[in-house]
């Protein structure tokens, strides 16, 4: 919105100073102001245009409703006017329509009120914070877009796959995210961090290779199945046959020759056999169907980042048997609090007898705007842990990769009267006794388990809330060192976000004193 605002205040007053200002000339104003930042400033909000359509028609207009975008084709200098635009324009309507649907999502379920609309609708990003890698993927995504959307791609696919070629830019740009999210799986560092986290390797291996009654003689697939580990595992854990499927050509060929080279064809049997292809796009079958077996290591940071669990439970409805396993077959999302020593903000107190408070607030800024994943210790914990989800594999939708859910959480005894700055989450995956009869395993990403390449995820608050006994004001904010509070309480919402694989969680929380009395409610927004 204030983008908008800003480009059509600097127009119309270029056009006030000189009537025949050329259309390079404003577009160059307004880059240079946008570079500065000078439409950050609150008096953006209040539209330049009364009743302006493009506030509230972003899509009609980016997808060539308008026939203003026709008039926008000047280049001048090198600079093309109508790309900016463009870019400008997908850009904007990604940016307001994701945020407007959450809070859809979260005034329905008695979230929010207006108050907290205006105060939550600010910059996504704080100055400092524009390279965050997080979103690296659409970030090229949307350029490319911008670039080459007439262009015509090539899709060579297996001939068993069908691939349908985007029609609407949100399609393309959905596509795009996907491939380039399959093409990050293609190099071997990323599988080596994976293969490499011995809490999360070692629990497969023990889930596919210790539960005999399970494996052998089973068929199992194996979805996502990258190097073909977990589809060696189910091998040799005695499974019949066993097939892997995998988004990324590079890795699926890599795949087959780490079978053939450990000998699980050697007698022409093909234990293993991979197939590549995206699930949703392998529209013949999968060969070996219906399946006893599904296995998967499907979870991303704060468990649902990635999304690929909906691809695992539509494996599931097509390709395992009524009554199959799935493993893991129980996933749990927990939250706590965090001090400030969980931060990197006390490196910045001191850096060789300089105090920097200013990177430390940038930093701040950008974390209230985007989720933090980063290992949190379990000394840094403040507050006792409570579970806002619980998904059962077997049986669970796709719909239930979206939640909301009431929460408490009260300081441990040891950390009463200490700072919780923040609320960390991370996630549990349980291979139950229900499949896992003879070696039951529990695979825990928790602060106080073995440290994982999931780590932990991090959503700041922007000030401090004290838990703890001490009351020595009590006209004092309650959560502060003069009014203590003795828990927090809120609610949690994750629900996917329109930047593809994406996330967008939202926090609703305050400070409740032992009497029942509140503190203000807070309500924040953060991109995972």
């Amino acid at each position: 919105m204030k983008v908008l605002n800003y480009v059509r205040a600097t127009a119309a007053r270029a056009r006030a100073v000189d009537g025949d200002v050329a259309p390079s000339a404003i577009a160059s104003m307004v880059r240079d102001g946008c570079e500065r930042g000078d439409y950050k400033d609150e008096v953006y909000f209040t539209p330049v245009l009364s009743d302006d359509a493009l506030l509230f028609d972003w899509e009609t207009y980016a997808n060539g409703g308008d026939d203003e975008a026709e008039d926008v084709g000047a280049t001048a200098g090198g600079f093309d006017v109508e790309a900016a635009a463009q870019a400008m324009r997908k850009l904007s309507m990604e940016n307001e329509e994701l945020r407007v649907r959450l809070f859809e999502v979260m005034t329905s379920a008695g979230m929010v009120d207006e108050a907290s609309i205006a105060a939550a609708f600010s910059p996504v990003v704080a100055q400092g914070t524009e390279e965050s890698t997080a979103g690296t993927a659409t970030a090229a995504a949307i350029e490319a877009l911008r670039i080459d959307e007439q262009a015509t791609k090539t899709t060579a696919t297996p001939s068993s796959n069908t691939r349908t070629e985007p029609q609407t830019a949100e399609e393309k740009l959905k596509q795009d995210v996907d491939d380039d999210y399959f093409g990050s799986y293609s190099t071997f560092d990323i599988h080596r961090d994976m293969i490499g986290d011995t809490a999360r390797t070692e629990s497969y291996r023990d889930a596919l290779e210790r539960n005999p009654s399970l494996i052998k003689g089973k068929k199992v697939l194996d979805i996502g199945c990258g190097t073909g580990i977990l589809s060696m595992f189910a091998a040799r854990g005695g499974a019949s046959k066993v097939v892997g499927v995998d988004g990324a050509k590079h890795i699926a060929q890599v795949a087959r020759a780490n079978i053939k080279h450990n000998g699980f064809d050697a007698d022409g049997s093909s234990q293993i056999q991979i197939v590549q292809g995206k699930l949703e796009e392998i529209k013949d079958g999968i060969p070996e169907a219906p399946f006893d077996v599904l296995v998967s290591e499907w979870m991303g940071y704060g468990l649902l980042f990635e999304a690929m669990l909906d691809t695992v439970l539509e494996a599931r409805d097509r390709y395992l048997k009524p009554g199959g396993a799935v493993l893991p077959d129980i996933a749990t999302i927990h939250i706590a609090g965090f001090d400030r020593e969980a931060t990197s903000f006390p490196f910045w107190d001191n850096v060789y007898d300089f105090k920097m408070p200013e990177i430390s607030k940038q930093l701040l800024e950008g974390a209230m705007k985007t989720a933090v994943v980063t290992h949190v210790d379990g000394a840094r914990v403040t507050t006792e842990s409570a579970q806002v989800c619980e998904l059962d594999l077997a049986s669970c939708s796709i719909a239930d990769t979206e939640f909301t859910a009431e929460f408490s959480v009260c300081a441990k005894s040891e950390r009463k009267g200490h700072e919780t700055h923040g609320i960390v989450l991370w996630f549990d995956t349980e291979f139950s006794k229900r499949f896992c009869k003879e070696n039951p395993v529990m695979l825990s990403t928790s602060p106080y388990a073995l440290k994982t390449h999931w780590v932990q995820t991090m959503l700041h608050f922007p000030d401090p809330i004290v838990l703890g006994d001490e009351i020595t004001d009590l006209k004092a904010r309650i959560g502060s060192s003069a009014h203590q509070g003795a828990e927090i309480v809120g609610r949690i919402s994750m629900v996917k976000s329109k930047r593809p694989r994406a996330y967008d969680i939202s926090l609703e929380y305050r400070a409740k004193s032992s009497n029942g009395d509140v503190g203000p409610l807070r309500v924040a927004l953060y991109a995972l």
